[in-house]
């Protein structure tokens, strides 16, 4: 069976290169500059300060001894990946057996997602990993470590405190006793170490009454209007997308039996509803953040399929069960989505070329990929952007503008009156460098000089 686990991540590895995409995406350009942020102590790059600072930490790390950060924002992402396969593999083994570990590992390597998002410097699999593997050494009874994943995995992408809080949980519920003191005592003082440096980190960026200033601005975007869905978006996506997850629902029936609390399917179950019905009820919802519970949605579905196999077999209807399955996996590969390589967008975030331009003002983070320079970025519209815009512009050599980068709703007057006013404004005080369109959407280069243009 382990050469089997082997084959999968190995067909996974294979696969994957088919779909790698060489355009930075939004948060990932984020990420990178906020990378060079970090190691360059503010001279470079960008920041937000409603993301977490491991991943671009890491980023900052290998971009500070000379490698390319996108090549290694991908390549991270990809390796935390495969170690998501693995762990999944490990967990679900732990609290079942062998065969439904490669089910599960199977389960959750035939979704289009993980192949889409595998190569993408995000923090949903990076974040993943951390979680998972906080969750395996639970099992192993090694706390403290777990407790230090939990945090490492918080650090990393914010709502990964939800596993956090499901241990700490489990750990509550059982018997009273030394024992529980000291699992508790163990796991919590794992987690506070990396949550600590955080703080500290935060105390010397935005001052003592800043240390927890990111999570409070991250659960603003919470509301993002413009990603607004129905409560049943990841229901209705991830079953188009694999059909294999239809037999979670086979294993509700498990969680009437006595005593389920106490097993260690129970933890599994319990963070997967968690994350489920926390991305389900925010109303910024993405198919991208499903990367975050995909793990356990596939542990719980190659748990239920197990039933129904066992079903099948007093039947003896193995032959109609294959059938079946082919059916969902035919279904499932015509989800596939090649990505498209826009060498126009390359060509323009890379644009500036001139080492004399130390600061640029951007409405998007893409070129900072390319630039080694501090940017100002603005990407709202609202009463302080006039203000923000005029203190930034006053001190940058360049800028970038993309007409889809400031977004409003179409009655909003005063954001589009806002984005009229950045858009003169830039014609007025700067020379126009390059226009082009790209992804359907305006975008300018505009320079102090005509020099810096060419």
């Amino acid at each position: 069976m382990k050469n089997y686990l082997v084959f999968l991540i190995l067909a996974f590895c294979i696969l994957s290169l088919f779909f790698i995409n060489r355009n930075p995406t939004w948060d990932e350009a984020v990420y990178i500059g906020m990378g060079k942020y970090i190691f360059s102590f503010g001279k470079i790059g960008l920041w937000e300060e409603m993301r977490p600072i491991l991943f671009p930490f890491l980023i900052g790390l290998f971009w500070k001894i000379g490698l390319n950060p996108l090549y290694v924002s991908k390549s991270l992402a990809f390796l935390f990946s495969v170690l998501c396969i693995f762990l999944i593999y490990k967990i679900t083994k732990v609290i079942t057996n062998e065969k439904i570990a490669i089910a599960a590992s199977s389960i959750f390597l035939i979704t289009p997602l993980i192949y889409k998002f595998s190569t993408y410097g995000l923090t949903g699999l990076p974040s993943t990993f951390f979680a998972l593997f906080s969750i395996y050494c639970f099992f192993k009874r090694k706390y403290f470590i777990s407790g230090a994943m939990s945090g490492l995995a918080f650090i990393t992408r914010f709502p990964q405190g939800i596993v956090f809080l499901a241990i700490l949980f489990v750990i509550l519920i059982e018997k009273k006793g030394f024992d529980r003191f000291v699992k508790f005592s163990s796991y919590l003082g794992g987690f506070l170490i990396p949550v600590a440096f955080f703080c500290i980190f935060n105390s010397f960026l935005y001052g003592v009454y800043g240390l927890l200033k990111p999570i409070l601005v991250a659960l603003t975007q919470q509301a993002n209007p413009f990603y607004q869905e129905k409560v049943t978006f990841y229901l209705q996506g991830l079953i188009l997308k694999n059909p294999m997850f239809i037999f979670s629902f086979l294993f509700l029936s498990e969680i009437f039996k006595k005593r389920f609390y106490k097993s260690k399917k129970f933890l599994v179950f319990f963070v997967g509803c968690l994350f489920f019905s926390y991305f389900s009820v925010i109303k910024n919802k993405q198919l991208r953040f499903a990367l975050v519970f995909l793990p356990y949605l596939s542990i719980i579905a190659a748990m239920g399929l197990e039933r129904l196999r066992c079903v099948f077999k007093k039947k003896h209807t193995l032959i109609t069960t294959l059938l079946i399955l082919l059916c969902f996996i035919t279904t499932l590969f015509l989800n596939f989505e090649k990505p498209i390589y826009n060498k126009d967008a390359v060509d323009f975030y890379s644009s500036l070329k001139d080492e004399k331009v130390s600061t640029v003002f951007s409405t998007i983070p893409h070129p900072v990929v390319y630039h080694d320079a501090k940017y100002f970025t603005l990407h709202y519209a609202n009463k302080n952007s006039k203000r923000i815009f005029e203190k930034y512009i006053n001190i940058s050599d360049a800028a970038f503008y993309a007409d889809y980068s400031i977004r409003c709703k179409p009655k909003d007057s005063e954001c589009l009156e806002t984005k009229k006013y950045i858009l003169d404004k830039l014609f007025e005080n700067f020379v126009l460098c390059k226009e082009e369109k790209i992804w359907g959407s305006k975008h300018y280069l505009f320079a102090i000089s005509e020099k810096i243009c060419t």
